[in-house]
């Protein structure tokens, strides 16, 4: 066929079909460059007070990592931080920074802070934790309400989407006074992000209460506990949304918006408000963590588990001598010696009693043949260090590791954590066994789900002796055999999810729907006898007491008969 039509045609009428296919090639090639090019990339405002919280600084790095994905994949970012902290992962040209000012507080009356609430209880620690949470919010929020401006011309135009990084918790505001949908990323935890009040809603809050009250025994729980457990948590985390909403209503009053109906919290929502305003939730939450490992509750269709946001392990040796400038003192001493090393790491916020803390260097110290301790005690951290410390022989201390990397080192060979969710996601990965002592929020929950997988175990932190460290450390030091299969497992399991990548092509398709109309879950409109199904709880004992009713009167009868 296209040999007859050519030699139908003159030589003109050929070069002009030629000049039509080339012209239409060109065409295609624009069509698919406008389609790849940074022209037709989001513009992104990505905000966080995890680096001025420096006790948290962890659960910066997964939130960072998602928006540098971004970054290479074309999009414009922004992000707005205080000034105590900015550490990229990597530096790219379409990252943008801006700064918030200093924090809100100073990093001596953190240590305060922290050092004051760690040997609360769950229930007494939400409350404090809360407030703090509500003074890094509203400042930065406040910061960023007068800066629209500047930050939209930084960007080039309009923001497309706001990224928050979990514990923020004025992102219903900010959506509002930027006109812009909103997507919020959990590292790991649950519990940090239940703190965003009605924007945070993802689950049922009481279901995450009751699984870390339930976790904050050690021996298991009882049934009676459960029970007890389940209806405690609906009282903590109505008082957490009552607390929330009244400080949101407070800024929003300040700032002109509409305020939030008192009932539309986590138990009892307005739907006239929630339709009215679809600000109020967000389009997507991306959780960096796998169901396998998480609290088993229920998510609704805007809850995304992609699996951990952590990259490729590589060489320690390989990491940035800018970031890390000790490293290569650390690997003279890691490769100085043939004993193995526990690498001990409790970060800033968790606190041991002063004879917790003897058992746990007791212990240790004792092994001193047979095994090295790496320790990391941040500088915000030494008021967790016994008076008059001496350190051991067989004792490294330092201020600050690639914590990754080390863990991956064929000399470290058991990691003594509290069991914060990105310590033992990394321990995973680098296939270490993990010695856990939880201190609070997620974290005896972590513990648990290390035990009961069987990739290490976990010790009571209000009951710790020497002793006890001491068998657990030696059984996961020399017995690889019971926890190795379970750890690749996992390791082939998490790599696999992409975590960074499948969070940041949710965020772009977040962008591309622009409402979360369709996504709410129907929960959202439910009142509390329907969340809870006190009502059909109610129907069945009625019934169950009639039919006993009626077995009696029926047995009577037959008696008397």
């Amino acid at each position: 066929f296209l040999y007859r039509l050519c030699s139908s045609l003159n030589p003109v009428q050929i070069g002009y079909c030629l000049i039509y296919l080339f012209q239409m090639r060109v065409v295609l090639v624009l069509a698919f460059l406008c389609c790849i090019s940074p022209a037709c990339a989001s513009r992104i405002l990505c905000i966080s007070i995890f680096p001025c919280a420096n006790p948290i600084l962890g659960d910066f790095k997964p939130f960072a990592r998602v928006a540098t994905e971004l970054a290479q994949r074309g999009h414009e970012i922004e992000f707005v931080l205080f000034e105590d902290y900015v550490d990229w992962p990597e530096k790219l040209p379409n990252i943008h920074t801006r700064s918030a000012g200093k924090c809100p507080m100073s990093k001596m009356e953190e240590e305060e802070f922290f050092k004051a609430f760690s040997d609360k209880s769950y229930t007494d620690t939400i409350p404090t934790i809360v407030q703090y949470f509500q003074k890094y919010s509203i400042a930065l929020s406040k910061h960023i309400w007068n800066d629209k401006q500047a930050i939209e011309q930084d960007l080039g135009g309009p923001i497309d989407v706001l990224f928050f990084g979990d514990v923020f918790m004025l992102g219903p505001e900010l959506a509002d006074r930027f006109e812009a949908p909103f997507v919020v990323f959990h590292p790991g935890g649950i519990f940090d992000g239940e703190l965003n009040s009605v924007a945070g809603i993802s689950v049922h809050p009481a279901q995450v209460t009751t699984a870390f009250l339930d976790s904050d025994s050690a021996t298991g729980i009882k049934l009676v506990d459960r029970i007890v457990n389940h209806f405690l948590s609906y009282f903590i985390d109505y008082q957490i949304a009552k607390s929330t909403i009244e400080f949101e209503n407070n800024f929003r009053k300040e700032m002109g918006l509409h305020l939030i109906p008192e009932n539309n919290n986590y138990l009892t929502s307005s739907p006239h408000y929630a339709n009215k305003h679809s600000n109020l939730y967000p389009i997507a939450k991306i959780v960096g963590n796998s169901p396998g490992f998480a609290p088993a509750v229920e998510v609704p269709p805007f809850v995304h588990y992609v699996g951990p946001v952590i990259p490729e392990p590589v060489p320690l040796a390989e990491v940035s001598r800018r970031k890390y400038p000790d490293v290569d003192d650390l690997i003279a001493w890691m490769d100085n010696d043939d004993r193995p090393i526990i690498l001990m790491s409790f970060s800033t916020v968790a606190h041991f009693s002063p004879s917790g803390m003897d058992a746990i260097i007791s212990s240790l110290s004792s092994m001193k043949s047979s095994v090295r301790v790496l320790w990391v005690v941040r500088e915000a951290a030494r008021h967790s260090l016994p008076s008059n410390f001496l350190v051991p022989d067989n004792f490294l201390l330092v201020r600050f590791i690639p914590q990754f990397e080390v863990l991956g080192h064929e000399k470290v060979r058991l990691f003594f954590s509290v069991g914060g969710i990105n310590s033992v996601l990394e321990s995973i990965i680098q296939q270490t066994p993990i010695l856990c002592c939880g201190s609070h929020f997620e974290q005896n929950f972590n513990c648990d789900r290390v035990q009961s997988l069987g990739i290490g175990a976990r010790l009571n932190k209000d009951n710790l002796n020497a002793n006890s460290i001491r068998e657990h450390a030696q059984f996961l030091l020399h017995n690889p055999e019971a926890y190795s299969d379970t750890l690749k497992e996992l390791k082939t399991l998490f790599l696999s999810s992409n975590g960074t990548t499948r969070a940041a092509d949710i965020m772009e398709q977040s962008i591309r729907i622009g409402s979360n109309k369709f996504l709410l879950p129907q929960t959202v409109h439910s009142s509390m006898l329907e969340k809870t199904s006190l009502d059909i709880i109610f129907v069945f004992v009625v019934l169950t007491l009639l039919v006993i009713r009626i077995i009696k009167i029926t047995l009577r009868c037959v008696v008397k008969s």
